[in-house]
């Protein structure tokens, strides 16, 4: 449990530091950013998920479904920051900035915890 728990925290940190790193190269603008993220996010939760599996005592390999779940959560979080734009009727309030990015972020995570 303690093991899955420094999981967790590890891919939030990570993810959070090196996705910025690797998307200032790639030349995205405007909403498409949110899903460059996302996509950002689940990747190194996944491979963070791969590393710390041989390091971290009580933590399992990963499966090629908690890639997928980490892919699909993120960009769920990176639909719910982008649904607003298109559609004003949904009319709430998102934090801005690096901020929201959290929502892709916990997705990630999330799904990369749910497809174990």
């Amino acid at each position: 449990m303690l093991g899955r728990i420094v999981l967790i925290l590890v891919q939030l940190t990570g993810a959070w530091f090196l996705a910025p790193l690797v998307a200032q190269y790639i030349p995205v603008d405007g909403v498409v950013r949110y899903v460059l993220y996302a996509v950002l996010f689940a990747v190194f939760a996944w491979l963070i998920g791969l590393v710390s599996a041989e390091v971290i005592k009580g933590v399992s390999k990963p499966q090629g479904s908690s890639f997928g779940w980490s892919m699909v959560l993120g960009l769920a979080g990176a639909a719910i920051l982008i649904a607003p734009i298109y559609m004003p009727s949904l009319n709430f309030t998102l934090p801005l900035g690096l901020a929201a990015l959290s929502i892709p972020l916990i997705g990630a995570v999330l799904g990369y915890q749910l497809g174990k």
